[in-house]
């Protein structure tokens, strides 16, 4: 019981100091902030689109790369099995 009383308050703990360093952390950027708040979420939209477009690129690479090894390991299935076949009919 002891014990658990303990890790209860150290995380309790940790809670808290993680909140204060949150909030030290934002007044701190808001003090020291170079450009606007319009410019700061015009630049994060930019950034999130551009990410966007890259991620879906991306993704259609790959599709593209899993399709193309697929189709080639279709063929090659489809080659052997009729090899297959051919060589049990003339044994």
């Amino acid at each position: 019981m002891h014990m658990r009383h303990n890790f209860h308050n150290h995380r309790q703990g940790f809670f808290s100091t993680g909140l204060f360093a949150l909030g030290l952390g934002t007044l701190i950027g808001y003090l020291f902030a170079p450009k606007t708040g319009r410019e700061t979420r015009d630049d994060i939209a930019n950034w999130m689109s551009n990410m966007s477009d890259e991620i879906q690129s991306k993704v259609s690479r790959v599709r593209n790369l899993v399709l193309s090894a697929t189709m080639q390991l279709l063929i090659a299935l489809l080659t052997n099995t009729k090899k297959c076949k051919a060589s049990n009919k003339v044994s």
